[in-house]
C-alpha cells in the first residue's frame, strides 16, 4: 500500500541574520518558510528526479519506484500531488519497458511528455500520457552508449525534442532526437563525439530552435560548462564552452526573457580536498560569458536545478550536507543579478534527503522534489512546498506589465501553429482568436501568467483557410497579431 508519511510535517527552517539596510525601504531577501512536506513510498526504492507545476497549483513529480502490491520491481513512476500536498493519482509505466523518468514537460491538449531510461540497452525512452497519466504512446529510440533521456520539450511546431544524458566515456556524443506528435522519429542530430558530452537540459527558443546545456570534457575528464544554440533543424547557431581547471557539472539551465542563458550545477574540486560547491553562470544571446559564480560560503552543495520565481528572482535547488537537520538535506538558494547568493536554506530530517528538481506554481510558491531515506536502504519520494520567494530590491511603484506577442510559428500555418507570448512581469491575461469579420473562433480563459515566455499550440484543423487575428487581453490593454491559415 502507498504510504504517506508524517502528514504535512513542517520542517524547521534554518535561521539567518537579516542585515540592517539603509533608510530606503526594502523587501528583505530571505529564505521562504515551508507550507507543507510530504513523503510517499512503498517498501522499495521510490525516487523523484523531475517535477512540473500544474495549472491548479499542484505538481507532477516523476522518477522511479513501485507503489503497488505485490511490489514486483522498480519502474518509471509519475505522481500528481494537489496544491494542498495530497496524492491525487500515480501511474506506473514499468510494464511498458520504461525504467526511469528523468524529465517531464507539458504538451498540447494538456498532455504530459516524459523521457528517461528504458530497460533496454542504450535506448532513449519517451512516453506521452494524457492529463491523468494514462499512456497515449510509448517509444524507444536506439541511440548508442549514453542514450537514455535527460530532458524533453515540445517544440514550436508541436513535435517533441529530447536530448540524451551521455556518459563519461571518450567518443560519446550528445544526441538530440526530433519526434512527431505520434512518436515517430523524424531525425537525430549528434554533437561532439571526441570527448565527454553530458546532457543537462533543453529549452525552446522564440525562433523555434533549441537551447541545450550540459558539460563537455576531455579524455582527462576536465569538464567545462557547455551551451549549444540550435536552429529548428538542429543545426548549430553557436557552440560555447568555458570553465576552470576543476570540473563543472552542469545539470540545468533555461533561456531568460532578455535572451541570455542561465545555467547551474556544481564545481568539483579535487585538490587539496575532494569538495563540491554551487556553480551558476550566465551568457548573453550570442554565447559570450556575462558572469560565472562559485559559492563556497555556505559549504558544500550540489545544484540540480534552476528556475525564475514569480518576482523574477533566480533560485537554485540541490542538496547539501554542510548544514541543516542532519545528513544530506534539500537545498534552496536565491541569486542576485550578478550571480552572488542572496540567501540559502535547507529542508530535511535527520536522515538523508536529495532534491533533484524544482518548479514554481501559479502563486509563486517553490516546489522541490527528490527523495529521502526513510529506513535504510529504502527511499521515499520527498516533496516540499514553500511560501513565495522574495527578491531584495527597493520598493518602488511597479511599472505596467508589457505584453508583446513574440511570434506565431509557423505563420502562415497548416493545421497547427505555436503562439508565443512574452510578459515582462506577472499579470492576468486571456487570449482570443477571431476571424477577419471579428467572430471569435478560439478563447483561452483569463489566468495568472508569470513573467517570461508562454507558449501554447493553436489547433486550426476545424477552420477554413484565411486570415485570423490573435489578441492578448489584460488590464494594460490588447496586443494583436495576424495569422494566416493555408490549406
Amino acid at each position: 500500500m502507498t504510504r504517506i508519511l508524517s502528514a504535512f510535517k513542517i520542517l524547521k527552517r534554518v535561521g539567518f541574520a537579516v542585515l540592517l539596510l539603509s533608510a530606503n525601504s526594502y523587501s528583505h531577501a530571505q529564505p521562504p518558510d515551508t507550507l507543507w512536506t510530504i513523503s510517499i513510498g512503498g517498501p522499495m526504492f521510490d525516487e523523484a528526479f523531475c517535477s512540473m507545476a500544474t495549472s491548479h497549483g499542484g505538481v507532477l513529480v516523476a522518477g522511479q519506484g513501485d507503489l503497488d502490491p505485490p511490489y514486483t520491481g522498480l519502474g518509471a513512476l509519475c505522481l500528481k500531488i494537489s496544491s494542498q500536498g495530497e496524492l491525487v493519482w500515480h501511474a506506473d509505466y514499468r510494464e511498458w519497458g520504461f525504467r526511469s523518468i528523468r524529465s517531464i514537460a507539458h504538451a498540447q491538449n494538456q498532455d504530459i511528455i516524459m523521457t528517461g531510461e528504458s530497460f533496454g540497452t542504450s535506448q532513449l525512452a519517451v512516453l506521452r500520457a494524457d492529463s491523468n497519466g494514462q499512456v497515449i504512446w510509448y517509444r524507444e529510440y536506439q541511440i548508442g552508449l549514453g542514450g537514455s533521456g535527460a530532458s524533453i520539450v515540445e517544440s514550436s511546431d508541436g513535435t517533441l525534442a529530447a536530448i540524451t544524458r551521455g556518459t563519461c566515456c571518450a567518443g560519446n556524443s550528445l544526441a538530440l532526437v526530433k519526434i512527431s506528435e505520434s512518436g515517430d522519429s523524424l531525425w537525430t542530430r549528434t554533437y561532439g563525439g571526441n570527448d565527454f558530452e553530458l546532457g543537462g537540459s533543453i529549452d525552446v527558443t522564440p525562433e523555434g530552435g533549441f537551447l541545450i546545456v550540459g558539460s563537455l570534457g576531455t579524455e582527462s575528464l576536465d569538464l567545462d560548462s557547455w551551451i549549444l544554440r540550435l536552429d529548428s533543424d538542429g543545426n548549430v547557431v553557436w557552440d560555447q564552452h568555458f570553465g576552470s581547471d576543476n570540473n563543472e557539472w552542469i545539470t540545468d539551465g533555461f533561456l531568460s526573457p532578455d535572451g541570455s542563458t542561465v545555467i547551474s550545477g556544481y564545481l568539483e574540486e579535487t585538490s587539496p580536498e575532494h569538495l563540491f560547491f554551487p556553480y551558476v553562470a550566465r551568457v548573453d544571446s550570442i554565447g559570450d560569458t556575462v558572469w560565472t559564480q562559485v559559492y563556497r560560503g555556505g559549504g558544500e552543495a550540489r545544484l540540480t536545478g534552476i528556475a525564475q520565481s514569480l518576482t523574477g528572482l533566480l533560485t537554485v535547488c540541490g542538496f547539501t550536507s554542510s548544514f541543516g537537520a542532519g545528513g544530506a538535506d534539500f537545498y534552496l538558494g536565491g541569486i542576485s543579478e550578478d550571480g552572488s547568493f542572496d540567501w540559502f536554506t535547507s529542508f530535511g530530517t535527520a536522515a538523508n534527503e536529495y532534491c533533484m528538481s524544482m518548479c514554481y506554481d501559479v502563486s509563486g510558491n517553490a516546489i522541490l522534489a527528490g527523495y529521502g531515506f526513510s529506513e535504510l536502504p529504502e527511499t521515499d519520494i520527498f516533496v516540499v512546498k514553500t511560501e513565495p520567494t522574495l527578491v531584495a530590491a527597493p520598493i518602488i511603484p511597479k511599472p505596467e506589465t508589457r505584453i508583446a506577442l513574440v511570434s506565431c510559428y509557423p505563420n502562415p500555418f497548416n493545421n497547427y501553429t505555436r503562439i508565443s507570448i512574452f510578459l515582462d512581469a506577472a499579470t492576468h491575461a486571456s487570449v482570443q482568436i477571431t476571424d477577419i469579420l471579428g467572430r471569435q473562433v478560439f478563447a483561452r480563459p483569463n489566468e495568472l501568467l508569470l513573467g517570461g515566455y508562454h507558449d501554447f499550440m493553436f489547433d486550426g484543423r476545424g477552420l477554413c483557410s484565411g486570415t485570423y487575428f490573435c489578441h492578448v487581453l489584460s488590464n494594460q490593454g490588447i496586443v494583436s497579431t495576424q495569422m494566416v491559415l493555408v490549406r
